[in-house]
């Protein structure tokens, strides 16, 4: 979808333009609201409470629909068997990594979590690193298109120290998460639960 489409998207239906952009696709309807609260049409809170909630949600139903469907689902196609035997691959090996890093890994964002209902991740630890990742993707992306500190305006343009903080966070966030969260990586060892 095009920004441009993007836009007026967001801006016929706002909020929850939002949160089903972000439950498919993520960043580029985040950064967009962000650009559209900067022009008054949305709260920057609102933003990043709708992308959070599309994005978590997204990836739980995804998780779930792995527990269902997965295997099925995944032998679909050859495209989605190909990328579901390297997801499930990594998720035995590096099943909290993953989970925390998850929205972060470009082409993935479906796959990790359907590969972890499939592998017997355990539902309660999927969710608690789902919300901790979604959180720390919130805070890196609302940081981006924030409309007071963000690459679209405000200080961060009069001094560049924002930039700098911006891409720290972005690097950062995940890893801020995972060692809050790094208790319950021996749960996330395959299970039948």
């Amino acid at each position: 979808m095009e920004n441009l489409t993007i836009q007026q998207v967001i801006a016929d239906y706002g909020y929850w333009a939002l949160f089903v952009g972000t439950f498919l696709e993520g960043e580029t309807f985040f950064l967009l609201g962000g650009i559209a609260a900067r022009q008054g049409m949305l709260t920057p809170w609102g933003v990043a409470l709708a992308a959070l909630g599309g994005g978590f949600i997204g990836d739980q139903i995804f998780f779930l629909l792995g527990r269902w469907r997965g295997v099925e689902l995944m032998a679909s196609s050859r495209r989605l068997a190909r990328k579901a035997v390297k997801a499930r691959t990594l998720v035995r090996r590096h099943a909290l990594a993953l989970v925390l890093l998850s929205r972060f890994l470009y082409g993935f964002r479906m796959m990790i979590p359907l590969a972890c209902g499939t592998s017997g991740v355990h539902w309660l630890t999927f969710l608690a690193l789902n919300f901790a990742s979604a959180v720390a993707w919130t805070l890196v992306f609302w940081r981006l298109g924030d409309p007071t500190h963000g690459l679209y305006g405000g200080p961060a343009q009069a001094g560049g120290r924002h930039h700098r903080s911006a891409g720290l966070e972005l690097f950062l966030g995940p890893f801020s998460a995972a060692q809050v969260f790094g208790g319950p990586a021996r749960a996330l060892q395959p299970s039948a639960g």
